[in-house]
């Protein structure tokens, strides 16, 4: 049906946006070997637990290791394995979990923001409404004849992606663009 286009590629595209987040996750977690998919809680219960948590099973970044030294004396290679820290896999850890907690973060307003578009593109009585109160803002809706009319210029004229585009004039600019544009639009037809 005509009238649905943007809308559609518009909420492909909120789909794409949840599934980049949600892929960025399991990628994230073959990358480090571990379960990164809960990486984020891991680390903080094992924060607030009791235990050594930089020992567990989801420590993708080891701050101690042995490492082997190689020491000539005389002419002699003498072969040593000592303890080593590795201070950067500190700073790593923090980065790492700031990231797996920015990546939920993404997907869920993702997600939230996929879920409240599609609530607005399926109740009719939402764009009504909205080109209401702007058509009620220039003042050319008065009663309830033009109401009827309104519903018309919304279902045949408007339709679903001129509500949507208005929306989005609406929400990256201010009330009175909208409802001047709204009412221009409501003079040409």
């Amino acid at each position: 049906r005509l009238g649905n286009y943007l809308v559609i590629l518009f909420m492909v595209s909120k789909v794409f946006y949840i599934a980049n987040a949600i892929g960025q996750l399991f990628v994230l977690s073959e990358i480090l070997s571990i379960s990164y998919s809960n990486y984020g809680f891991d680390v903080m219960s094992g924060m607030v637990a009791d235990h050594d948590w930089t020992e567990s099973a989801h420590v993708a970044f080891p701050r101690v290791t042995f490492c082997d030294f190689d020491v000539r004396r005389l002419g002699n290679v003498h072969r040593y394995t000592v303890q080593c820290v590795l201070p950067l896999n500190l700073y790593n850890e923090k980065i790492y979990m700031f990231i797996w907690f920015w990546l939920i973060f993404v997907a869920a307003v993702s997600m939230l923001s996929f879920f409240v578009w599609l609530i607005r593109f399926l109740f009719r009585s939402d764009r009504r409404m909205f080109i209401n109160n702007h058509l009620k803002m220039g003042d050319k809706v008065f009663d309830k004849n033009d109401k009827k009319l309104c519903n018309k210029f919304l279902n045949n004229y408007l339709k679903q992606d001129g509500a949507f585009l208005l929306r989005l004039i609406a929400h990256n600019t201010n009330s009175i663009t909208t409802t001047e544009v709204t009412c221009a639009m409501w003079d040409l037809w």
